[in-house]
């Protein structure tokens, strides 16, 4: 249950990278970068959060922290794979 726990941190997670996304046609195209900065910084922050908040609760928390690691795997994959899909001019 501690890994489902953990990995159910892929929701926020991939709210707020949906979010960014949305904001990319309106960010200038030489602040590239800054998006994937913002991104990485972002997820990391939510997922500091996540488990600062949950890990009391957890039993097992080597469990835990790899349904979070499991969970930043799947985000990673999912923005690596949406930015070769749709590539910043």
């Amino acid at each position: 249950m501690d890994f489902l726990l953990g990995l159910l941190s892929i929701i926020p997670t991939a709210l707020f990278n949906k979010g960014v996304v949305k904001l990319v046609p309106k960010i200038n195209p030489d602040l590239t970068l800054g998006i994937v900065m913002l991104m990485a910084f972002g997820t990391g922050a939510i997922i500091i959060f996540w488990i600062i908040g949950l890990k009391p609760s957890a039993s097992n928390t080597n469990q835990f922290f790899l349904g979070v690691c499991g969970s930043l795997i799947m985000n990673m994959i999912g923005k690596v794979l949406y930015m070769i899909q749709n590539p910043v001019d």
